[in-house]
């Protein structure tokens, strides 16, 4: 997985745009869904080091994420989209119908077209490949919110 310099992203979005000062004057919610810890533990070293972040917590599996979300109020879930039981694609559908104005960001190895279809009409507002750098990452995460 390569993220990238946390040097050199783009300032948001939301922090120059006029009626968003309730968002930009605190930090974004984000829950992290991966059924690999090791994901889960990197993601929150990346994200945690952008003061516009807090990680308000992780989960590994749809079921946890959808009690998460429940729990902490998020304002973005990165979701994975390949996990045992209840795939990523469902748990967005899952999250999205109780929740609908969470943002969710899908977040894969798969990064083919036919998955990206798939998320985004579970409700996804982007799908990413896991290769993406985290400049990337971070844009598409603060466009999904504008």
């Amino acid at each position: 997985m390569q993220f990238g310099a946390l040097t050199g992203y783009s300032r948001s979005v939301i922090e120059a745009q006029p009626g968003k000062e309730e968002k930009a004057s605190r930090r974004l919610r984000v829950a992290l869904v991966d059924d690999h810890q090791i994901v889960l533990e990197g993601l929150t070293n990346l994200l945690s080091q952008d003061r516009r972040l807090s990680i308000v917590g992780a989960a590994t599996s749809a079921r946890e994420a959808l009690q998460l979300v429940r729990d902490e109020h998020p304002d973005v879930v990165l979701m994975d989209v390949v996990m045992p039981e209840i795939d990523g694609i469902q748990a967005t559908r899952m999250i999205k119908s109780e929740f609908p104005e969470v943002v969710v960001v899908g977040l894969s190895m798969l990064a083919d077209e036919a998955t990206r279809q798939h998320m985004i009409q579970a409700g996804a507002c982007a799908h990413l490949g896991k290769d993406t750098e985290l400049p990337t990452l971070l844009d598409t995460v603060f466009s999904c919110i504008e």
